[in-house]
């Protein structure tokens, strides 16, 4: 691993994953650290909403993958407190036009991915040990 990057991204789930596979677009030398090993599962939330789906196109991963490897959510109902049902698509909309959900270990596995293509340095199991500045630039220790 070489001494010295212009951005280091702590983190490699969606958030991390995104930021430096966009800062590299840029024309941003980074790194992107994690304290895990991948695939990790993770207790979350596992939808994919369809305004998401822009985004990720931006970072080269399309639509139609998430749709082939989660399941597509065509419908959503919310049930209140109170009893009522509020109810969100249609069963008989074309559902490739709706969110996805997608197991979160599977879909941190292809963002990674995604970064391994575009960026020259992942580091996992790594934890960042200390953040310092020095005359005006941040040195970290791993």
């Amino acid at each position: 691993m070489k001494s010295k990057y212009e951005a280091v991204v702590v983190g490699a789930g969606p958030a991390g994953c995104f930021a430096a596979i966009h800062l590299k677009q840029l024309g941003v030398d980074v790194l992107l650290l994690d304290k895990e090993i991948f695939p990790r599962d993770k207790i979350c939330g596992d939808g994919i909403p369809l305004k998401c789906f822009p985004l990720l196109e931006e970072l080269g991963i399309k639509g139609q993958v998430l749709l082939d490897r989660g399941y597509p959510i065509r419908q959503l109902n919310i049930h209140t407190p109170d009893g009522k049902v509020i109810s969100y698509g249609n069963f008989e909309d074309d559902f490739s036009l709706k969110s996805v959900c997608m197991a979160r270990k599977d879909f941190d596995f292809l963002l990674l991915n995604r970064a391994k293509k575009c960026l020259s340095q992942i580091a996992l199991a790594w934890r960042l040990f200390k953040l310092t500045k020095v005359h005006g630039k941040f040195i970290f220790f791993l």
